[in-house]
């Protein structure tokens, strides 16, 4: 439910640890996609790479002044579900034959990574650099766990207003 909530549209799970890649179940040779979903009413495919919350959103100083490269692993994280896609695409029939369901479609998969906390954002030139690089990528949704979380807080406290009224 809560990775759900990163959609921003109806979305059903569809498979987790799903090898991507021509040939048998195997997963030697293949990229192995976290999480595989679809919009439930397009049945658009979209994928999740999920990092730890423990991740490092950006290095450790300063690029330029006022500037913070992203760290390694963010950099390598979205690449890696960008591949994941391009493979799900040049695979789809051996793919889908894998999937728990086969009713997805990829003509504009959605890819997702899930990383590190906002918490580590702590002066305005982190956040500024931060959203300068995720608002700009092609392809691709940087969220962070924190974020997620206070979604899914603010949902919440919606619904429990509801009641109340």
């Amino acid at each position: 439910f809560l990775l759900q909530l990163i959609f921003g549209g109806p979305t059903v799970f569809i498979d987790s640890q799903l090898a991507i890649g021509e040939g048998d179940n195997s997963p030697k040779g293949k990229k192995i996609a976290d999480y595989l979903f679809k919009n439930s009413i397009t049945n658009n495919a979209a994928l999740v790479e999920i990092k730890k919350p423990g991740t490092r959103l950006l290095g450790r100083r300063e690029y330029r002044a006022g500037v913070f490269g992203v760290d390694a692993e963010i950099g390598k994280a979205v690449t890696q579900v960008l591949d994941q896609a391009l493979q799900l695409a040049r695979s789809e029939a051996a793919t889908r034959a894998r999937s728990g369901d086969a009713s997805w479609d990829i003509t504009a998969p959605r890819c997702f990574v899930v990383a590190g906390l906002a918490l580590e954002l702590d002066t305005y030139d982190k956040r500024k650099s931060f959203d300068l690089y995720r608002e700009h990528l092609a392809g691709v949704r940087l969220v962070t766990f924190d974020e997620i979380f206070e979604q899914l807080r603010t949902l919440r406290t919606f619904l429990g207003s509801e009641v109340a009224e």
